[in-house]
């Protein structure tokens, strides 16, 4: 029997179908064009299914799991970057009060265990074969706009007629000075990364590792992933210098898979997380509270500049955050559950607050995270907006954020006529009908 796509609109004879766009987001939220899964193309074997967390939960402002989407990493996502877009930003302002400073956990942490988390739930519901295909689509977009930010920013920061985000690396000065044939080259090998591109390179890496994972989790060998990942952030904190791949990453990559594999891991297997912990769901609420008590701590210790030195050490807290030592990995697991728990139990007045705004960003990622890094040179270099007092400067920020999530909106008009356009015209006797 033959079936119809529902996605599919319906055109002349002979004419070729054309898919209607979708509002699918993926691992970067925009990375390749969004797709919506073909009819029979999810998995046919039990347990793929999401389940619906949110039944018999009562309180009225709680999420409720509707679909396979789920919203609220569109929404962590979103929050996620635009801490990273007020820090990377600078000047003063509310908002970097606000975002700035040493703290437990940053922005780029959140946003590689989202990254990892929603990879392995899009994982479980498609074939292996689509979620590579769908992985070398976005390995080579990405390989692409890393390559182009960092040739672009170099030549920009080689005039020296610009200030840029931060200057360029003396090592790589070193290494490459008077020689561009050599930093095109490092550039393609992917040794070579500047003014974001490195962390693009971060992502290449960990989805160039990714189907691999996916393969063990597929042949119920789950087990294998957090295994090597842990071992592997061990020989990085043991072994930090002699551990050490040769790519031009802005953290350790070494330590930093430990995020994007196990939020993979747990992605790929929350429907069996959640029918375990809904079996022990009196343990699960005194769990959930122990992760607020001790957040809200961690909070009021910061806020007091008590934190202990064996959690929370602010003389080398970019050190600590590069290398993500294990006092640093234990706030940051802390805090992710924590957000996730703010997420899911007020999820209704924050949809209603900052849905219209944050699901947006968290939905286009990828192509915020791009555009923010020409903004960066320009609050670097017009004098009127680096003299800033802290209430203009905040109104600066929202400025370049709206502009931000207006190219949003004018990209899906654009996208959306264009596919209009396309469609085949109507018969005058399909019109008539």
């Amino acid at each position: 029997m033959l079936t119809r796509d529902p996605n599919t609109t319906s055109a002349a004879p002979g004419a070729r179908a054309r898919r209607a766009p979708s509002g699918q987001t993926s691992l970067l939220g925009d990375l390749v064009e969004p797709t919506t899964p073909q009819v029979g193309a999810a998995k046919r074997r039990a347990g793929s299914s999401p389940r619906v967390s949110g039944a018999g939960w009562r309180w009225p402002l709680s999420y409720v799991q509707r679909g396979e989407r789920d919203p609220r990493f569109d929404l962590l996502r979103g929050l996620c970057l635009l801490a990273m877009i007020v820090s990377n930003l600078g000047g003063n302002s509310w908002f970097s009060a606000i975002s700035g400073g040493p703290f437990y956990i940053s922005a780029p942490e959140g946003f590689v265990f989202i990254a990892g988390c929603v990879l392995g739930i899009t994982a479980a519901r498609e074939t292996l074969g689509e979620t590579v295909r769908h992985l070398v689509a976005r390995l080579w977009i990405l390989y692409r706009l890393a390559i182009g930010i960092t040739l672009g920013f170099g030549l920009l920061a080689a005039t020296g007629r610009a200030a840029l985000w931060y200057p360029l690396p003396p090592a790589t000065v070193a290494t490459y000075a008077d020689r561009p044939d050599a930093f095109v080259i490092g550039t393609l090998g992917l040794a070579v990364g500047y003014h974001g591109g490195e962390w693009l390179i971060l992502f290449i890496l960990l989805l160039a590792a990714a189907p691999l994972a996916l393969l063990a989790c597929e042949e119920r060998r789950g087990w294998l992933v957090p295994l090597v990942s842990v071992g592997v952030y061990l020989a990085a904190q043991l072994y930090p210098d002699q551990f050490r791949l040769p790519f031009a990453t802005p953290v350790s990559i070494e330590a930093w898979q430990l995020l994007f594999f196990g939020g993979l891991t747990i992605g790929y297997h929350r429907r069996q997380f959640g029918e375990q912990i809904a079996r022990f769901r009196p343990y699960s609420f005194a769990y959930a509270a122990a992760v607020v008590v001790a957040a809200l701590a961690l909070l009021a210790l910061h806020r007091q500049g008590t934190a202990p030195d064996w959690l929370f050490d602010r003389q080398n807290v970019e050190a600590a955050r590069a290398a993500l030592t294990p006092r640093r990995l234990l706030p940051v697991a802390i805090f992710l559950q924590f957000f996730f728990l703010l997420a899911t139990w007020f999820w209704i007045p924050l949809r209603a607050a900052l849905g219209w705004f944050v699901l947006s960003l968290g939905r286009n990622a990828l192509w915020v995270y791009a555009l923010h890094l020409p903004l960066i040179v320009l609050f670097r270099n017009v004098t009127a907006l680096a003299t800033l007092d802290r209430n203009l400067g905040t109104v600066a920020q929202l400025l370049a954020i709206l502009a931000l999530w207006g190219s949003i909106k004018l990209r899906g008009w654009l996208n959306d006529a264009a596919y209009r356009s396309a469609l085949p015209a109507a018969r005058p006797s399909r019109g008539l009908a």
